[in-house]
């Protein structure tokens, strides 16, 4: 499975933190929020997917035909685990906002920062929603007050 760590229109909330850098490279503990997602997942392989104006120095992730995809809100702190892992085509949310979306087969495929907003939409209607742990982070703050959290986990 390939885990692809994605930028939603909230980054704008973590500046000035995010504007040099993807949010998933933001650190919270030990590891940064993509670390903490691939430790939580444990894909195969690991990719960002970014604003424009960062692709020059993080290009677009690829994906094989038929590869099991998981995309990752750039801003869910995972938890260490997930209970009930990853079987299905479904939706994690927290607070019902989108944290992580499992993709039916073939569907990570061709995917762009400009696409997205609407295969998200898209997905949110279609595939099961499920409750998911963890804490999305909304605002720099949040990195701060979560940190204690993450060096126990």
């Amino acid at each position: 499975m390939k885990l692809i760590s994605y930028e939603d229109a909230a980054l704008s909330r973590l500046g000035p933190l995010a504007q040099t850098r993807p949010v998933y490279e933001l650190r919270c503990g030990a590891l940064t929020l993509a670390g903490r997602q691939a430790r939580c997942l444990e894909p195969s392989s690991v990719a960002g997917l970014t604003r424009p104006e960062m692709e020059a120095l993080h290009p677009r992730p690829t994906v094989a035909p038929g590869e099991a995809v998981v995309l990752a809100n750039a801003r869910w702190l995972a938890p260490a685990t997930l209970a009930g892992g990853l079987e299905a085509p479904a939706i994690g949310t927290i607070n019902g906002e989108v944290a992580w979306v499992a993709l039916p087969p073939g569907e990570g495929e061709g995917l762009t920062a400009a696409s997205l907003p609407w295969k998200l939409a898209r997905w949110r209607e279609l595939l099961p929603h499920r409750p998911t742990e963890g804490v999305l982070i909304e605002y720099p703050w949040d990195l701060v007050r979560c940190n204690a959290l993450a060096l126990e986990d």
